[in-house]
This record gives structure tokens, sequence and C-alpha cells, in this order.
């Protein structure tokens, strides 16, 4: 079939479905953005429906639901995607606002239309050569969404079979790793783009969660490394997760942190004013504000000693005038009038 609109790339490499779907945005020209893995295959009407609720509606995402079927056992599955999520309590179709909170949303790319403005204007890409790129794309994106719309009905039909990604990654606990490289990426997209404070604790339920899954899912091969880098990232970026205390540090600790002192009883944290941090910062502040009034006062006397020499040499009635009494004279007032310090018997 020969179709001008159709672009086929061939890659030398194998760098997952992630690296593929990337060149794929690379090209692209459309407004909007679909993606069909190659197993799976869309309902005649699927682009229609999704386009129409997207434009109609003005959203940045729309979602419909999947069908599940797996050839190796001839079974079929409905999946509907309205039910899980946890701002969404209805079936309904409809227009949901996630600007504020988008946890427990489904994260695959497929059975989903996408603008593509917005994936270029803060360039949002799958990571390359793992297995976990769907969560990745998935909080990049929908951290710069506001609106989503839920479309009724089954529109994607996912094929599952022992030979697929998704099968051997649950059955064979592939991609333990590389969803701590997934967990990184977002990190480093949320604070490229100054969006981290406003996730900050939406990433951080999220870290805490899939650490704890991969944890449980690793091997015994993976269990080390998963643990050396998930306590990386959390040191490195002060995520502050609490996520390997220790049994002891569950039943009692005492932790500085910024100007609070922590208490953990029994699990249950208390969060207190720690009044010597306070009054150490209050000390550094005025220390810094002293520091201030020095420099900029040397620098002002410099210039009164500048102002003094074009003077004597302009005003002749003054040249035998005192130079101390004159330069106090000039000092007090220029200092006075820049608030930079208030003491009028002041004598440089």
């Amino acid at each position: 079939m020969q179709d001008n609109r159709l672009k086929v790339i061939a890659l030398e490499q194998n760098i997952k479905q992630g690296g593929a779907r990337n060149r794929a945005l690379d090209i692209a020209k459309g407004k909007y953005i679909m993606f069909v893995d190659s197993d799976d295959y869309l309902a005649l009407d699927a682009v229609e429906k999704f386009y129409y609720a997207m434009i109609k509606n003005d959203v940045d995402v729309v979602i419909g639901s999947l069908n599940n079927f797996n050839t190796d056992k001839n079974t079929e599955g409905l999946f509907l995607e309205m039910k899980r999520y946890a701002n969404a309590t209805k079936k309904d179709e409809g227009k949901y606002d996630i600007s504020q909170n988008f946890n427990g949303y489904r994260v695959g790319p497929v059975a989903k239309l996408y603008k593509k403005a917005l994936i270029e204007q803060y360039n949002i890409r799958f990571p390359e050569r793992i297995i976990q790129e769907d969560e990745a794309f998935h909080w990049c994106y929908f951290s710069v969404a506001n609106f989503l719309y839920f479309i009724d009905g089954v529109y994607y039909n996912r094929r599952i079979h022992s030979n697929s990604t998704m099968y051997k990654r649950d059955s064979e606990n592939l991609g333990a790793i590389d969803m701590i490289d997934s967990l990184e990426y977002i990190y480093l997209f949320l604070n490229k783009n100054k969006l981290y404070e406003k996730n900050k604790e939406n990433y951080k339920q999220y870290f805490v969660t899939h650490a704890r899954l991969v944890l449980n899912r690793a091997n015994s091969a993976q269990h080390k490394m998963a643990v050396k880098k998930l306590k990386k990232i959390e040191r490195k970026y002060k995520l502050n997760t609490h996520l390997f205390n220790t049994a002891l540090e569950n039943i009692f600790s005492i932790k500085n942190k910024d100007i609070h002192k922590i208490i953990t009883i029994c699990g249950l944290r208390i969060k207190l004013k720690n009044k010597k941090l306070i009054e150490k910062q209050k000390a550094d502040e005025i220390k810094n504000i002293l520091q201030n009034i020095k420099r900029e006062s040397c620098k002002n006397y410099q210039n009164i000693n500048n102002n003094y020499e074009s003077l004597k040499k302009n005003l002749g009635a003054i040249i035998n005038s005192n130079k101390e009494i004159l330069t106090a004279q000039i000092f007090n007032n220029l200092i006075l009038q820049k608030e930079w310090i208030k003491n009028k018997e002041f004598i440089p």
C-alpha cells in the first residue's frame, strides 16, 4: 500500500519501545499523537472518536478503555479505565481536572490521545533501552497537563502472549532495575522544568510505592543493587521519604530538618520547631546584614573621599578647611540619606 502519510523508520539497534517511539515523535508532523504497539489493533472509529473528544472539550489528553486478549489462552478481558482513578468515582464519560493530582492513573501510552504541542514545549520523551519507559513518559506529560477527558467505550485491543514484554516483565521479574532508572528520570524532568515543588508530595508517594514494588519483585541478584540505587537517589536528591528507616528508627528517633525537630514514636512522626536552629538562623541573618552594611559603608566612604578631592579643587573657599570635619559631615549626610547607617556621630 502506497500512502505518503505513512513513514517507516528502520532502526539499526534495539532501543526498546521507548527509543522507537522517540524516533517517531522526532518526525511526527500532526497536532496530536496516538501510540499503537505492533501486535495490537484499534477499533475502526478510534482515531475519530478520540480526536473529536479532544477538540470539543479542550483537554490535554483523552483516555479510553482497553480490551486485553490472550492469544495463547484465547481469553479476553475488558479493562475498564474509569473506575481506577482516585479523583473519578464514576464510570461516566466526562472532563476531569488533573492539575493537582494524577497519581493512580494508568501509565501505558496506548488508548490515549496526546497534544503534540505540549510534548514539544517540554521536550517530553521516553527513556531508551529500558522496559519501564511508560512510567516516565506518563509522569512527565501528566505533570504539565491540566485536563483529561474519559471517553466511553473500548477502542483499543491489546494482545497479551507469552513472548510480549508485559508478560515477561510480570512473570520473569524483568524491569526491576529499569523502574528505578525511570523514577530518577521523572525527578530530573520535574526539577529541570521547575515542577518539583508543585508535584513534590505526589512524587514522593509515587517513589515510595514503586520502590517497595521493586524491592518486592526483585530477585536475590537484583535486590542488593536495587537497594543501593534507591538509597543513592533518595540521598542525592534529598527526598526524605524515610523509605529505609530501620525498625528501631520507626519505634523512636529524633532528627533535625531545616528549623524543625522530627520526633518519631512508634511510627508516629511529630514535627516541632527547633529553638536552637531558629536562633542560629536568626544570628546568621543578623551577621549577613552587618557584613552588608560594613561592605556598603566602605564603598560609600571611598566615594566620599573622591567627592572631597573634587570639591577641594573646584571650591577655593574650602581649601583650608579641616579635612576630617568636612569628610565626616559629607559622610554623615550621605549615609543618612541612603539609610545605610543612622549614627550622626560617626567620623571615619
